[in-house]
């Protein structure tokens, strides 16, 4: 099978991929500007976006720079905006940061409702914990006999 037979049988799932079949009496840019026309006339960005990455994978980035139609490209659901990304890994490291400072606040609530006033040193321990010595805690606070137990997670 080579790229014109999946356009004659318009299997547009293997669209992308005739990026990677030959293409006699063709040069690498006219061969990717054809898969690339291809793919545009299917109307989903995402198959568009996905020729490119193709492409990229083949040729390289510089080859495709000068003809991909980037308001195509920038409108499928598998683009990733840097911007977008780094703002996401801002919201992950802000839940995850949330999540540590509830679990520190339950913690030294429980353990002072058990045993009382905790000692500063033993909050600012709890405090400066992380996740997974705060989740052990957690999941021995019933077997502590004094608040001291907790020590020996946070060494």
């Amino acid at each position: 099978m080579d790229k014109h037979d999946i356009l004659k049988r318009n299997v547009k799932a293997l669209f992308p991929m005739r990026v990677f079949m030959k293409h006699k009496n063709e040069s690498p840019i006219e061969h990717l500007k054809e898969c690339l026309d291809v793919a545009e006339t299917i109307g989903d960005p995402d198959f568009y976006f996905m020729t490119v990455n193709c492409g990229t994978k083949l040729y390289g980035r510089e080859i495709l720079e000068n003809i991909v139609k980037e308001a195509i490209y920038m409108s499928s659901a598998f683009f990733i905006n840097p911007y977008e990304l780094g703002e996401k890994k801002g919201e992950i490291k802000g839940e995850i940061k949330g999540k540590i400072e509830g679990k520190t606040d339950l913690l030294i609530k429980l353990l002072s409702r058990r045993f009382g006033l905790l000692p500063v040193e033993l909050r600012k321990k709890i405090s400066e914990a992380d996740q997974y010595q705060l989740d052990l805690i957690a999941e021995s606070i019933f077997d502590f006999k004094s608040a001291d137990d907790t020590l020996k997670y946070l060494q």
